[in-house]
């Protein structure tokens, strides 16, 4: 996956999770997020490789909606972490997988809310 892709993909998670973009503290281009502490560039936002900021991306997605993509089930955590793709992702500990689905889901998400 190429580096534009994880930029858009974080940048579209972080504003899921609520965290809002502040104009450069350096006067550079680009933004920057405020998270854990600590200020993020859209290409350092860490979604795409560690868990501990993946999981309550899931979390928040879990208790937010109730069927799947398609319109059957239920798209709530016991679902997801169930037979669905992302359930199996989440087994098996595919980070890239698990980040991949949730970007698509966000986009959806994005969509249809």
């Amino acid at each position: 996956m190429k580096t534009e892709q994880i930029t858009e993909g974080n940048k579209l998670i972080a504003e899921f999770m609520g965290i809002r973009d502040c104009p450069n503290r350096y006067d550079k281009p680009g933004w920057e997020y405020w998270y854990l502490g600590n200020w993020w560039t859209a290409r350092t936002l860490r979604y795409h490789h560690q868990w501990n900021w993946l999981m309550p991306v899931v979390s928040k997605a879990g208790g937010i909606f109730f069927c799947d993509m398609e319109g059957y089930g239920g798209f709530d955590i016991e679902y997801m972490m169930g037979e669905s793709e992302l359930g199996w992702h989440l087994k098996m500990g595919n980070i890239g997988e698990v980040w991949s689905i949730m970007v698509k889901w966000v986009e959806w998400y994005n969509k249809n809310k």
